[in-house]
């Protein structure tokens, strides 16, 4: 199974902590630092999961996720959000979102909800517990 990930994060340094501990556990990432980049690396997918901020600098992550599966139908998402304030669930499930973390992102626990998304073992209910180890903030 294709381990392609497109990170899509305004942060320039959580971007490539989160690229480089994400590499070491075997995923091939690319990063965008805003939707229209995210959308210029589309073009060189495919990709099996985008992980994505909810505010971006032109946009919200939210509608580029759409944008984006809409250009490659089955894509999988997973939202990050420092924003105490969004309350995204029902509209993140609706639109194929298969996870919402709260920043700091604990590392450990990404890695371990995208293996269960992409092994088919997610449910919102259930989306994979770890320690704390691995943080990254930003």
């Amino acid at each position: 199974m294709t381990r392609n990930l497109l990170i899509v994060e305004d942060n320039p340094a959580l971007g490539v902590m989160l690229g480089w501990q994400l590499e070491a556990q075997g995923w091939i990432v690319r990063i965008a630092h805003d939707c229209r980049e995210a959308l210029a690396a589309m073009q060189r997918g495919p990709y099996r999961l985008v992980l994505f901020d909810y505010h971006l600098p032109d946009g919200n992550g939210l509608d580029l996720f759409r944008r984006l599966r809409g250009l490659q139908p089955g894509l999988e998402g997973v939202l990050m959000t420092g924003d105490r304030s969004v309350e995204p669930a029902v509209e993140t499930m609706d639109a194929g979102v298969r996870g919402v973390l709260r920043k700091p992102v604990w590392t450990a626990q990404l890695a371990a909800l995208m293996t269960r998304i992409l092994d088919g073992r997610y449910t919102p209910d259930n989306p994979g517990r770890t320690s704390p180890a691995g943080r990254a903030s930003g």
